[in-house]
């Protein structure tokens, strides 16, 4: 189960800093956050990823670190399809993010 340990220890930390540190998180996306609405969105979406991810760990059950697996694969499907719908620029830090999620995918299902 270590695997799933590691998928949900990241994601909590990804969810708890888009909600502590949004400003410094955004530009490693390529995202702008004006003040207000676009900052609050950008924290509920990470603190959604992080609740997630805190109940994995305390859940600490193989079926919940499969759902983070979920999760890490689906971010990665969309980065791909993304790719052909939206162009992002694809720097360095967007296919590390695509190993990233692959890998913490892998990692919570083999793992659990």
């Amino acid at each position: 189960m270590i695997g799933g340990y590691i998928a949900g220890a990241i994601l909590t930390a990804s969810g708890l800093s888009g909600v502590l540190i949004p400003q410094q998180i955004a530009p490693v996306i390529e995202t702008a956050l004006s003040k207000g609405r676009a900052t609050a969105e950008f924290r509920v979406a990470y603190g959604a990823m992080g609740g997630v991810g805190v109940w994995s760990l305390i859940a600490a059950d193989a079926e919940v670190f499969k759902a983070v697996g979920a999760l890490w694969f689906a971010a990665a499907a969309v980065r791909l399809v993304a790719l052909a719908v939206d162009r992002p620029r694809s720097n360095a830090t967007y296919w590390a993010f695509l190993a990233l999620e692959v890998g913490l995918g892998l990692a919570a299902f083999l793992g659990s």
